[in-house]
């Protein structure tokens, strides 16, 4: 467990929390609670690009709450949409991000990737956060039928089931109005939310729901 500590000034970002490559090998059942994590990223600390304020891969039934995020970024240039308050990767599914503050996000503020289900992002306030969308799903589809990817040679899939609801979302990192949540799309079709490559399970259910969200940008 994490309380209470101020996390400040690393290249990278702040907390991993990581299971093995398998699904079936997981870390889990953490809580990272009443934290601060300040100049994360490459604007602060240099280096080739940062994650995330705490970066869950392969990890669940993580307890992240009541945290404050603030000015975690990445240099222009350096993979400036690349870090996230919470970026959760690899199966990293059940985990509850609830009551945080996040605040001048280069990167969307939530990301999830490659079947991180079944995460409860609710009652955060959000202030200029986000790139594509304050929530965002992506994953590398090698097979390009549903997005254009090239960095890796591994098929990955989408995400589902996952929840952003009860959050108080201001305008995005550049300070105009972004999305609420974004879906990596095929060339000129963004948001390809429905399409599901022929190499993954379609489960039939929502990607996310969303539900009560305020939104405070002109």
């Amino acid at each position: 467990a994490f309380y209470y500590l101020e996390v400040r000034n690393y290249g990278k970002g702040g907390i991993v929390l990581e299971g093995r490559s398998s699904p079936g090998k997981w870390n889990g059942y953490n809580y990272v609670y009443g934290m601060y994590f300040r100049y994360l990223g490459t604007k602060y600390a240099g280096g080739a690009g940062g994650y995330a304020g705490v970066f869950l891969v392969n990890s669940r039934n993580n307890f992240i709450k009541n945290n404050h995020f603030v000015h975690v970024e990445n240099d222009v240039g350096v993979n400036q949409a690349g870090i996230h308050a919470v970026y959760m990767k690899n199966w990293a599914s059940n985990n509850l991000i609830r009551d945080n503050r996040m605040s001048y996000i280069s990167g969307d503020a939530v990301r999830v990737r490659n079947e991180s289900n079944d995460n409860d992002i609710r009652a955060n306030v959000l202030y200029r956060t986000g790139d594509a969308g304050q929530y965002s799903d992506f994953y590398q589809d090698v097979s390009k039928e549903c997005h254009d990817s090239s960095q890796h040679t591994n098929q990955e899939c989408p995400s589902w089931r996952n929840w952003f609801r009860y959050n108080t979302v201001a305008c995005g990192y550049g300070g105009t109005k972004i999305k609420h949540f974004y879906f990596f799309g095929k060339g000129t079709q963004p948001e390809n939310r429905d399409c599901v490559p022929s190499a993954c399970t379609d489960y039939g259910d929502d990607r996310v729901a969303t539900a009560s969200n305020t939104e405070n940008c002109p």
